[in-house]
């Protein structure tokens, strides 16, 4: 069962209220799924009930077809959003299936193992000494997999554990995923389909349909991974009907390192060359500070430029320089960030652009996880305060000093295996991706920005069908703390239920420590020799070491070798006295 209740209006304004609310209900048995609610709707004093469902059945576990009273064919669940469309829809995959590699496990003495999958018993055996084969285990999801091998022998009982990472730049090679709609929308009927193709460990082919009583379009893309940083994209995209109508080819290159990320792309319609677009990026990231730039431009087109500078001047305080310009306008800005207690930050921006200058101030508390409260300033503008909980529930209320007033309400209670749990929203497909890092800024798709939660997940319910979901490190956001190993997966959506997604293998956490010699001197210029590694202080004293849970432990020496003290850094902590 779930609830969602926003309600949005003015209390000076004497504006009428909007409310939307959405109370439902959602059933799984066997092969069946069936959602239902009641969408509610109060504009300008009118009350609008809409109710809405959807009925899903699986024929096999690759095969899911659905029928659609005001849902979308998609089947998330936008709760608090219309979703007029009345039909038929079907989703599929194949070649997922997959046989994890063979492990061969040594036996000093006949035992008798059991093999555990995932957690789940999948083979007993009474094994000879020697070598045990374990293989033909086979796995249906993406993600980590392990293999638990529990052996019993005449010495006791022993464990072994053997884990498989799966992460994917494209689809498997000979896999697919397909979607595919009819029906009914306002303005007309609708057909549409998506699928993805994987043509190579190194190449995979897009595609997409969709058309309506007045429009129509078609797009192909074919994606290349040419090496771990180089890699390339061609579409094709066919529009028709009202608008923009022609056939537009594109093709965009893109070169990663660990800090450089350089792309191009050009676009042009077939038959009219001169409008052709020609577009420049790069990005570069360091310790300390990152750049990053951007040109547009074409022959029939004016051109653009942008770009900008960030800087950690301290582990607390970081500057901002931002820009753009065409012929037709430009702005510029430079904004302050400034960490005054670890729940507690300010930012401070001011904006030039021709004849207008802004400026804002951003208050932020953080009393406890999920919790937050924020005060914010724009001038010109109102002072406008929120409050937002993102927990079990979602809960937010905000106010402004021009009477507008917004809340909303969220949550959902899940009957299963004998347990009531309390979830966000309810939702028959979902991607929990864990990072192990807070506020870990995402790019969904490369345009989705979002932020994993305080233990450092992200839910993903708005899932589209017949293609993968590409989550990316938002490069320009990520605070220099964090280190990626790779900055872009592929995750496969289920069909139904939900597909956990483990990367915390991909990020290591550092932190900047202020370091003092025994007379509390800060320790410019010396050496850290901490869990057999080295490290450098710079000339305030401050070292960048890495943020885990073990205890980092050694010595600090001038940079000569000479004066060693002792060093003992617990984690978490950021200013440390050698001993």
């Amino acid at each position: 069962m779930s609830a969602a209740l926003e309600g949005v209006g003015n209390v000076q304004g004497g504006e009428a209220l909007e409310l939307r609310a959405s109370l439902g209900a959602s059933f799984v048995q066997g092969k069946t799924m069936v959602f239902a609610d009641l969408f509610t709707e109060v504009q300008e004093g009118d009350w609008i009930f809409s109710p809405r469902a959807r009925l899903s059945y699986a024929f096999t576990p690759d095969l899911l077809i659905s029928g659609h009273w005001d849902t979308l064919p998609s089947g998330t669940s936008t709760l608090l959003e219309r979703q007029e469309f009345r039909g038929v829809s079907v989703q599929g995959q194949y070649g997922m299936r997959r046989v994890l590699p063979a492990w061969d496990l040594a036996l000093p003495l006949d035992a008798e193992v059991v093999v555990l999958l995932n957690g789940q018993e999948w083979r007993r055996v009474a094994a000879r000494a020697g070598v045990l084969r374990i293989q033909g285990a086979e796995v249906d999801r993406q993600g980590f997999h392990a293999l638990t091998a529990i052996v019993t022998d005449e010495t006791g009982v022993r464990e072994f554990t053997r884990e498989f990472s799966e992460t994917y730049t494209f689809l498997p090679a000979g896999s697919g995923l397909y979607a595919a709609s009819v029906g009914w929308q306002p303005g007309g009927w609708t057909v549409g389909g998506q699928a993805e193709f994987g043509l190579s460990p190194q190449m995979s082919l897009v595609t997409s349909l969709r058309w309506q009583t007045t429009q129509s379009r078609a797009t192909a893309r074919l994606n290349y991974a040419a090496s771990t940083r180089w890699s390339h994209s061609f579409g094709v995209r066919y529009q028709g009907g009202t608008g923009t109508t022609g056939t537009f080819l594109d093709l965009t290159t893109r070169y990663r390192t660990r800090q450089w990320v350089l792309g191009a792309a050009v676009q042009t319609p077939l038959g009219r060359p001169n409008q052709t677009v020609l577009a420049l990026s790069g990005a570069y990231v360091t310790n300390r500070w990152s750049a990053f730039g951007a040109l547009q431009g074409g022959l029939a087109t004016s051109w653009s430029v942008g770009g900008g500078w960030a800087y950690q001047a301290t582990p607390d305080l970081a500057v901002t320089v931002t820009g753009e310009a065409s012929p037709q306008s430009w702005r510029a800005s430079v904004g302050l960030t400034y960490q005054l207690a670890p729940t507690l930050r300010a930012a401070v921006a001011a904006e030039s652009a021709p004849q207008a200058l802004s400026g804002s101030l951003n208050v932020t508390y953080q009393p406890a996880p999920g919790h937050k409260v924020e005060a914010e300033w724009r001038q010109p503008g109102p002072v406008s305060a929120a409050y937002s909980y993102a927990g079990p529930v979602q809960l937010s209320l905000g106010v402004s000093t021009a009477g507008d007033v917004t809340a909303l309400a969220q949550g959902a209670l899940t009957f299963t295996g004998g347990r009531l749990l309390v979830s966000p929203a309810m939702t028959q497909r979902a991607i929990v991706v864990q990072t192990g890092v807070p506020n870990l800024p995402l790019l969904i798709n490369g345009a989705a920005p979002m932020t994993t939660n305080s233990q450092g997940e992200l839910i993903l319910t708005d899932l589209g069908t017949g293609q993968s979901t590409e989550i990316s490190v938002d490069l320009a956001r990520l605070p220099i703390t964090v280190g990626v190993g790779t900055d872009r997966v592929v995750v496969v959506p289920p069909l139904s239920g939900v597909t956990v997604f483990d990367w915390r293998g991909n990020f290591i956490l550092s932190r900047w420590v202020l370091v003092r010699w025994q007379d509390g001197r800060p320790a410019a210029g010396a050496r850290l020799e901490l869990n057999g590694q080295s490290y450098n202080t710079d000339d305030e004293g401050y070292a960048f070491l890495p943020d885990g849970p073990a205890l980092l432990s050694g010595q600090l020496v001038y940079g000569d070798g000479t004066t060693p003290c002792r060093i003992d850094l617990a984690p978490q902590q950021t200013e440390i006295t050698c001993q």
